[in-house]
């Protein structure tokens, strides 16, 4: 089982430049020779919601916002946790 740490953060992130993405579910054949800035697949947790993983060269495409502790909100955690059906470590 996975977990998360109430000390883990969230932090909001911007895209300066469109982000070409590898979608894993639909073409995982093309990564390959692609310049591409990263890949989109479904979560294993929650295979309705997706994630992405960016590559270095996509680092000047981001501006990063200010970070969240998780544990902020204590309630709303654990209900997300519980959501995606992974543990939260106190």
């Amino acid at each position: 089982m996975a977990t998360l740490r109430r000390d883990h953060v969230v932090t909001a992130v911007r895209t300066t430049r469109d982000l070409l993405l590898i979608d894993l579910m639909v073409a995982p054949w093309t990564v390959h020779g692609v310049q591409a800035d990263g890949i989109i697949y479904s979560s294993r947790f929650a295979p309705a919601f997706e994630c992405l993983a960016l590559w270095d060269r996509a680092v000047d495409a981001l501006e990063w916002g200010s970070s969240e502790p998780l544990g902020a909100d204590g309630r709303a955690l654990a209900a997300v946790c519980n959501r995606l059906g992974i543990g939260l470590m106190k």
